[in-house]
């Protein structure tokens, strides 16, 4: 494998993708970041298992030369040191080379660093996901419906289910819940979705959904979204992010907020977001 690629996306690629790795894993090659590189352009793959992220960056985009491709070919290099090494780089242009027994070398202007890839064969197959259930949500919405619950998930990992956001869909409707037993976040909204298409049961980790947040574009950017058996893939532009859902059953939150009351308060959220000083707030009780 032999070419050269713009600093810039291959940098943002990295960032994306290395999201995905963890320092506690006990399968060594998933450590790394994998290459792969053909005539379409560089795919980047990162995991940990529960979460894997792919970063594709096009041979041209905008009319700009990104990649010139001298030879195809995959590796995984250590993301250890291969993230820290394309961001210290003083130069433009980066050459990334591949030759016998993975051994890679890194060129850019005056710099040259050789490191020890592995090889691309022992690394994880993606999950393959049929694309016959799925939805579109714009990606400031998701993002958005993601801040206003996450911060309801439990952290205790003795009840698993409960580290994750609970997504349901019925009538055209998407809703997200969190609950840690002490706190529940809730946050509804409309979908482009077929009336019939029913969602039950999926959670997926908070932890794992802030991580996704930080991805997505700010722009009003449709996302699809594709929900199999036990995983969930989030498609934008050039990123596939996917996760496994939670294993177990989400408990019933419905009658936790009951549908009457003696006291009800309507506060203005942004003019409270203001305060610069502690708000002060009257309550009346309302009799019917």
């Amino acid at each position: 494998m032999k070419l050269t690629v713009l600093k810039e996306y291959l940098n943002e690629s990295i960032q994306h993708v290395s999201k995905a790795i963890s320092s506690k894993t006990t399968i060594p090659i998933l450590t790394g970041i994998k290459i792969d590189v053909d005539t379409t352009g560089m795919t980047l793959t990162a995991s940990d298992t529960d979460i894997s992220i792919q970063s594709f960056i096009p041979m041209e985009k905008n009319e700009i030369q990104v990649i010139d491709l001298k030879r195809p070919g995959s590796v995984v290099l250590p993301s250890k040191f291969f993230v820290e090494i394309i961001r210290k780089l003083p130069a433009q242009h980066i050459e990334i080379e591949v030759k016998d027994q993975f051994q890679t070398t890194i060129r850019s202007g005056s710099s040259e660093i050789q490191l020890v890839g592995l090889d691309p064969e022992e690394y994880p197959i993606m999950p393959g996901i049929e694309e016959n259930k799925s939805i579109q949500i714009p990606s400031d919405l998701l993002k958005t419906m993601i801040k206003q619950t996450s911060f309801s998930v439990s952290t205790n990992e003795a009840t698993p289910i409960l580290t994750g956001i609970l997504w349901t869909i019925a009538g055209g409707k998407l809703k997200f819940t969190a609950c840690d037993r002490h706190r529940l976040a809730s946050r509804e909204t409309n979908i482009d979705t077929d009336p019939d298409f029913t969602l039950n049961n999926v959670s997926i980790s908070g932890k794992t959904l802030n991580e996704l947040s930080k991805i997505l574009p700010d722009q009003n950017t449709l996302i699809d979204i594709v929900f199999a058996e036990n995983q969930v893939l989030f498609k934008m532009s050039n990123i596939l992010f996917y996760t496994r859902i939670l294993d177990g059953t989400y408990p019933d939150t419905s009658k936790l907020i009951p549908q009457t009351f003696q006291t009800e308060l309507v506060v203005n959220t942004q003019r409270a977001q203001r305060c610069d000083r502690p708000c002060l707030f009257a309550f009346s009780r309302r009799e019917d």
